[in-house]
């Protein structure tokens, strides 16, 4: 066993087996004293001389095992101690105070959470150098593996390694939660210049075309934008996931709803202007054929009842994708020419039955 010792240290100078070696010299005074009991010839002598000597072996047999596992114990040391490096430490600090500074400036994310995930990642780093503070110097610099000492300092790094891990993921996560609400601020800021650029302009300009309620929602909508605006500015202000999940849904979707209402009205009224179109058509048809300028002729104006036609026409061609105009020409005005022709019709059909009888 003593060889072995010898052996190890050759191989490796920094390996101390000095429990092996104590547990060796112990059974060497024990073999030694052995031999002085059975010197004494007696029945108790040998007996004693016996137990010594089987404790002496054990000894040895321990020493043995503990020696040719000290070069994987102190491998094992060296691994964790190269993962636990200062300049590990320090890049991971680093990365925990920096990532700290830029969660700090969304502060309605990092009041809800963030900042006690920090505090713990902050605080299993302290462990780790806290650990590191506990094993023996000549361990922790790899001066010396000494036997007595590894074992606690391999549980103690053990444990340190178990901290880096945690605060090693916490930070990760940390990276991935800012570059999280980094994506959400840019699709925000995006979608908040398409509508303020793009969005809102083009439907302030059909806004005078819609419908009166449809005019009223968008205003509304209008006015909750603006007001949010000022808030969007300030990240500091602004929960990112809320706002594009939930305001961003709330200001967009209406607003689409609004465009396909008055896209609908459009051809709801322009169907309407057709069919009226039509009537109109047939009216002044009939008209005709009955030779309105011959006597007895209505009452009406023809030419007056002629030129009112060609306005109303000429004014839904100007409105023909507006809706809020159309709705009055295609209805009250539409009415009123149509009953200005059956009009002239009747009063041509009656005073031309008269002037027979």
């Amino acid at each position: 066993t003593q060889a072995v010792c010898a052996e190890l240290t050759r191989q490796d100078p920094l390996l101390d087996p000095d429990q092996s070696l104590a547990m060796i010299e112990k059974a060497t005074e024990l073999y030694t004293d052995a031999e002085r009991q059975r010197g004494l010839g007696t029945f108790q002598g040998y007996k004693n001389a016996l137990a010594q000597a089987q404790v002496a072996l054990d000894l040895l047999v321990q020493a043995r095992e503990i020696t040719s596992s000290l070069p994987a114990k102190a491998q094992q040391a060296r691994d964790l101690l190269a993962d636990l490096s200062a300049e590990a430490i320090g890049e991971w600090r680093s990365r925990a105070d920096r990532v700290k500074e830029e969660l700090q400036y969304y502060a309605r994310h990092w009041n809800t959470g963030l900042a006690g995930d920090s505090g713990e990642a902050i605080s299993a780093l302290d462990q780790v150098e806290i650990d590191l503070e506990r094993i023996s110097p000549n361990v922790r610099y790899q001066r010396r593996f000494r036997q007595s000492e590894l074992v606690e300092a391999i549980e103690t790094l053990s444990h340190a390694q178990s901290c880096m891990a945690q605060a090693q993921e916490m930070v990760t996560q940390l990276e991935e939660q800012r570059e999280h609400i980094e994506s959400l601020r840019e699709t925000l800021e995006q979608a908040l210049g398409k509508l303020t650029q793009q969005t809102l302009p083009a439907m302030a300009a059909q806004s005078e075309a819609m419908l009166a309620e449809r005019q009223q929602r968008f205003e509304t909508l209008q006015e909750e934008l603006q007001k949010q605006l000022p808030i969007f500015g300030d990240p500091a202000q602004v929960n990112y996931d809320q706002a594009v999940n939930e305001w961003l849904p709330s200001i967009l979707q209406p607003l689409q709803e609004i465009r396909a209402a008055h896209e609908a009205d459009i051809q709801h009224f322009q169907e309407l202007l057709q069919e009226a179109l039509k009537r109109l058509d047939r009216q002044w048809t009939r008209l005709q054929k009955l030779a309105p300028h011959e006597q007895p002729g209505p009452e009406e104006n023809v030419n007056k009842l002629l030129d009112d036609l060609d306005a109303w026409r000429a004014e839904t061609e100007q409105n023909y994708d507006n809706p809020r105009k159309l709705r009055e020409l295609v209805g009250r005005r539409v009415a009123n020419l149509e009953q200005r022709l059956e009009t002239a019709q009747q009063q041509i059909i009656e005073g031309r039955r008269g002037l027979e009888n």
